[in-house]
């Protein structure tokens, strides 16, 4: 049977004014009158599909920054057909590829095998490319958009003056400590932890809480209209402020807690709530949430003053706990911890000469040209013999100006960014002479959550490990088994891989045109 790629492509029209569906195949195609839609064109005008590539984190790699899916699609236009298409606005409306057989029903015979948004397109004599890219687009805006209007007339008002003027308001997630809080009123020296609600906060001048609880109060111009007792501070949880009775004597920090549960302070809680600024809630898949709260329900802390992309603070969090996260092929945001394949394929992979022994639930499909090379990682694939976890961030690093009442424990705690706990097998060393170590950063709070996290990637990386690239026959049977992160089994007759390796696809790259998958495995 042939096979048949649809595409549809939603644009903005400014003739109608609004959205229409552009709608290509490599044949031509009509939908049947009682089909959904009915009667639809598919102009013959599709030369390539789609080469659309997607990864983990770089190339490569295996941890890290999570990148953007991109790829391209290439219509036909020698004729001029399609130049109206320049007029149309592509840039960030989505596009759907199909794949099916000829003649197969619609939708159903025409599964969704890819979606994205798409970028504006280029064009040529006699061609016109689509600029494919993943959903990743919609998180590249700012996590927080309100900013201070830097316009108090003082005594009153909460913006801050010209300092202040069109600088983010301060985000607070989990238990962070000593953070420098902005003075958003310096009449009433009233200060913002968090745009938003927090559980708790606790003020410091010169590294002492040498001011003590008078009230809280439920919204921030009952806290402005109150009378603070010197040597005392009010507050509004509620909205995030903080007011000192009394001038401080030196440097103002403060320790807060946003988060009204230990639960809700996880890797995997944080990231809903960052991409839920950006996304629905239908494009979530909340299995992921709960699966990585299984795997490590630590608590993280993380504090921004300054300007920071949903994009960026979720590559941020995520690499406290070893997770990755991006879209998959239909769109959906994903999230999980990378861990070493535990030998439940989906798939499984193997030339045409190796001897099948079947998988009980796990298709097989040939594949060709395998290669095994190093990881892309600093240490290309070598073990690792110790980790270390830096935890427990000091934001706000104080060696002098600090109260002569300060005891030596905290003046030591002040006097450093990070604490950290190492994690190593020396042992490995005498086997693999070149073994690296690993050294990460992290928002986790406590030094048991640090150590087991240094435990777990020194387990993790602490043997060889292959990165094989592979090609694998894209049909409309098999092309839906594959997608980031989902455990497949390489069957060679060469290698070791006789039995069946486990690997991790860690990389994906499908040609439509040539009709093979390109992917990259880790294990």
């Amino acid at each position: 049977m042939k096979k048949k790629y649809l595409e549809e492509v939603t644009v903005y029209d400014p003739g109608l004014p609004g959205t229409r569906v552009l709608r290509f195949s490599c044949s031509g195609h009509l939908t049947q009158p009682g089909e959904t839609p009915p009667n639809a064109y598919y102009a013959p005008r599709l030369k390539q599909p789609g080469n659309y590539r997607r990864d983990l984190f770089s190339q490569g790699t295996t941890s890290g920054e999570s990148t953007t899916g991109f790829g391209e699609t290439v219509l036909t236009n020698p004729d001029g057909g399609l130049d109206a298409l320049k007029n149309y606005v592509f840039a960030g409306y989505p596009f759907v590829k199909r794949l099916g057989y000829e003649g197969a029903a619609y939708p159903s015979g025409f599964p969704v095998i890819m979606t994205g948004v798409n970028a504006q397109p280029e064009f040529s004599w006699s061609e016109i490319t689509l600029r494919n890219r993943d959903r990743e687009a919609e998180l590249d805006q700012p996590l927080q958009t309100h900013f201070y209007a830097g316009n108090n007339a003082l005594p009153n008002g909460l913006e801050g003056v010209e300092d202040l003027k069109n600088k983010p308001k301060p985000i607070c997630v989990g238990a962070a400590p000593q953070i420098s809080p902005p003075c958003v009123n310096s009449s009433k020296l009233t200060y913002q932890v968090h745009d938003g609600v927090v559980v708790s906060i606790t003020p410091y001048c010169q590294g002492v809480a040498s001011y003590s609880f008078s009230a809280n109060y439920a919204t921030s111009a009952l806290l402005q209209a109150a009378t603070v007792a010197a040597g005392t501070y009010s507050t509004c949880l509620a909205e995030g402020y903080f007011r000192l009775g009394s001038s401080p004597s030196g440097k103002v920090t403060a320790d807060v807690v946003q988060g009204a549960t230990v639960a809700a302070r996880t890797v995997g809680q944080i990231a809903k709530a960052f991409a839920l600024t950006r996304l629905s809630a239908g494009d979530i898949i909340d299995a992921d949430i709960t699966a990585l709260d299984a795997a490590n329900s630590a608590p993280i802390e993380r504090w921004y003053d300054s300007p920071i992309n949903v994009s960026d603070a979720l590559t941020d969090i995520c690499g406290d706990v070893g997770a990755w996260r991006g879209f998959d092929r239909l769109g959906k945001f994903r999230i999980q911890r990378l861990n070493a394949p535990v030998g439940d394929p989906a798939v499984k992979l193997m030339t045409e000469s190796t001897s099948y022994t079947p998988i009980a639930g796990a298709p097989f499909c040939v594949v060709a040209e395998p290669e095994i090379i190093n990881t892309a990682d600093d240490n290309k694939g070598a073990p690792v013999w110790k980790v270390t976890v830096n935890y427990a961030r000091n934001h706000t690093v104080q060696t002098s100006d600090l109260a002569g009442t300060i005891t030596d424990a905290r003046r030591a705690l002040l006097a450093q960014e990070y604490q950290s706990v190492e994690y190593s097998a020396p042992d490995l060393l005498d086997t693999y002479p070149n073994a690296t170590e690993l050294v990460i950063t992290t928002g986790l709070t406590n030094a048991a959550a640090a150590l087991a996290e240094a435990q777990r990637l020194q387990a993790l990386h602490g043997v060889q490990r292959d990165r094989l690239m592979i090609k694998v026959f894209a049909s409309p049977e098999t092309i839906t088994l594959f997608d980031l992160g989902v455990e497949v089994s390489a069957a060679l007759p060469r290698f070791g891989y006789d039995s069946g390796k486990p690997l991790i696809i860690i990389g994906i790259q499908p040609d439509y045109a040539l009709g093979w998958i390109d992917l990259t495995l880790w294990g």
